[in-house]
């Protein structure tokens, strides 16, 4: 696919780790700040990607909590309270 920007490997547009950088987030950055982001740039970048993703993990199983309680009040009605939502987690 020589018209995707995906597959251009010139330009280090492809998605997997490449020249020997391990599989991190912090590895996407490499063709924007070089070899300054090795160190303590590299140490930020991960732990803020790993904060993200935990905090985006623990608000879809809240969404989907409350949606689940909701869906059990509308049919068999049971009460929308914290208690009873807390069983669902």
């Amino acid at each position: 696919m020589p018209g995707n920007l995906l597959y251009r490997r010139d330009r280090h547009w492809v998605c997997r780790p490449q020249q020997g950088r391990p599989l991190t987030i912090c590895s996407a950055f490499y063709p924007i700040f070089g070899d300054w982001i090795w160190g303590w740039p590299e140490h930020i970048i991960d732990t803020i990607a790993t904060f993200a993703a935990l905090f985006g993990l623990a608000t879809s199983l809240g969404l989907a909590v409350q949606q689940i309680n909701i869906g059990l009040n509308y049919l068999f009605h049971i009460s929308n309270n914290d208690v009873e939502s807390s069983y669902f987690l």
